[in-house]
């Protein structure tokens, strides 16, 4: 019975995705705190003539693949008709979806800025292989090349959702000549734009930016422990709160300070670690890290 219980304990492990922070509640709620916490509504209201800003309602009859992800993330994959806002949370719902009932999507959530690459735990563990009927390695793209450039040596091999498609979309919903077409054009925008902060949402998990799946989210396939401490731990506080939002208690005397960069890579990575933190109680500058 041993080898039973192995082989099928590492098929519960395979089945449960690579995620970062949950997508179906924790992403959502970092989404809605950053578009209220910055100046979009005023943008859109101000800048783009959208009396209504974050809530103007957009109409979308997107394509199945879409409708798909959206249904893997439990979203109503059947409404088409929703605010900016909305829109904005769809797309970091499903950036952890692709039309796999398994998605291999999030390999490609991890960047190390000391390597400047993706996740690669097979090279360091080249022993851990998945079972003979999954091609799937713990290998993967980097988070910040999958939004930029949305090319990858693994599956998914193309992100239609990355940074440039997302601007291309924006450009027509305010070029073409007809109006359904804008606003559908416009709703698509915002998706795309929700799933790049998802993968800026990623950047803040410890394990994201560490090459680090096997140790950060694969701890005991007989527990069934799979996900990283610090990801359950989020999602067990905000699906606490009343609307799935993030506790207020963490947000008491905080006061947002938006940063602007002309380059979306600085948003991953400031580039400013030198390497000599000595990890003695100082807190290490600021300006390292995410902008």
């Amino acid at each position: 019975m041993k080898p039973k219980i192995t082989i099928l304990a590492l098929a519960v492990v395979l089945c449960n995705p690579l995620y970062g922070w949950e997508n179906k509640k924790t992403h959502p709620a970092i989404t809605d705190n950053a578009v209220t916490s910055s100046i979009a509504d005023s943008y859109l209201k101000t800048q783009m003539g959208l009396t209504n800003g974050i809530t103007t309602q957009l109409y979308w009859n997107f394509p199945r693949d879409i409708k798909t992800r959206i249904y893997w993330g439990d979203a109503n994959p059947n409404q088409t008709t929703r605010n900016i806002s909305e829109w904005l949370r769809i797309g970091s719902i499903i950036e952890d979806h692709d039309n796999r009932i398994i998605p291999w999507r999030p390999r490609h959530h991890f960047h190390d800025p000391i390597r400047n690459a993706g996740l690669d735990n097979h090279t360091d563990h080249p022993d851990w292989d998945a079972p003979g009927w999954s091609t799937w390695l713990p290998l993967g793209q980097s988070a910040l090349n999958w939004t930029i450039l949305g090319t990858a040596l693994q599956e998914p091999r193309n992100n239609n959702d990355k940074w440039s498609i997302a601007r291309s979309m924006f450009y027509e919903s305010l070029t073409d000549p007809n109006k359904n077409v804008r606003e559908a054009r416009l709703a698509e925008s915002f998706l795309k734009l929700g799933c790049v902060l998802h993968m800026l949402e990623d950047m803040g998990v410890p394990a994201h930016t560490r090459n680090d799946f096997l140790f950060g989210h694969f701890r005991s396939v007989y527990t069934g422990d799979w996900k990283n401490p610090l990801e359950k731990w989020v999602e067990i506080q905000v699906d606490a709160t009343a609307n799935d939002d993030i506790p207020s208690a963490w947000l008491s005397g905080w006061t947002p300070q938006p940063k602007t960069s002309n380059k979306l890579r600085n948003y991953f990575d400031a580039n400013q670690y030198t390497g000599d933190y000595l990890d003695d109680g100082v807190l290490p500058p600021n300006t390292w890290g995410l902008l």
